[in-house]
């Protein structure tokens, strides 16, 4: 009979993955584009050769990450958590300089910020993605996609949701890349210390775009390549 993984090392194992995929997905290198984008750096053609854009994750409560604050405490965990986790690499615009906007703290893409357009034929020169200059929108074969308005303005950010609410965003499969799906693999309480603290941050008042998908692709199909695969 095999044996199985006492609970301390699964933990280990969750918190690992999560970290690893929070790394690359909003932390990722870029290299210097046009005025209002800049070229991610993307695996070789055909790389990846069944694009599953949008895969959905099964729902499930994952075990707390380890370290940080209480959860007594969950504001304070939850920005322990957002700052371990790098949200506001991609929920926060740069400024030209370079620097996060503070005005704009988890807003997520200035609504009249440019953002970049995808063309499929860049994916067969090696590019996996195009990131505006803001690093909060994002296009690739999947189409555009825009960082969320995570302040808690009742308008145009997460005022009017509830805790259930923002689990339910993060385990049901709706999200877009580049937001990691393992997100959602955080235990109950994480999640809602993240939430909580959001609930603390001021209100900004930022219409984000809606996203811009693709149609659907065939199953196996390569962007930039015509023909069924």
């Amino acid at each position: 009979m095999p044996t199985r993984f006492p609970m301390r090392r699964l933990v280990l194992m969750l918190t690992g993955t999560l970290l690893v995929s929070g790394a690359f997905a909003c932390a990722r290198p870029v290299r210097a584009g046009g005025a209002s984008a800049a070229v991610a750096d993307a695996p070789a053609p055909g790389a990846l050769a069944a694009p599953s854009y949008g895969a959905v994750a099964a729902p499930s409560s994952g075990a707390a990450l380890a370290g940080g604050p209480a959860a007594g405490d969950p504001v304070a965990r939850g920005r322990w958590l957002v700052t371990v986790l790098g949200c506001a690499d991609c929920h926060t615009p740069r400024l030209p300089e370079g620097r996060q906007d503070p005005d704009f703290l988890f807003a997520g893409h200035k609504s009249n910020d440019p953002y970049p357009a995808w063309d499929d034929s860049l994916y067969t020169k090696g590019y996996g993605m195009l990131v505006s200059t803001s690093g909060t929108a994002f296009a690739g074969p999947w189409g555009v996609t825009f960082a969320r308005n995570l302040t808690p303005d009742k308008m145009t950010g997460i005022g009017g949701w509830d805790d259930e609410a923002f689990i339910n965003v993060l385990r049901e499969g709706t999200l877009k890349p580049p937001m990691p799906l393992s997100y959602g693999q955080l235990s109950d309480d994480d999640l809602k210390a993240m939430f909580a603290y959001f609930s603390s941050l001021k209100p900004v008042n930022n219409l984000v775009p809606f996203r811009q998908l693709t149609p659907p692709r065939l199953p196996g199909e390569i962007p930039g390549k015509k023909g069924r695969p």
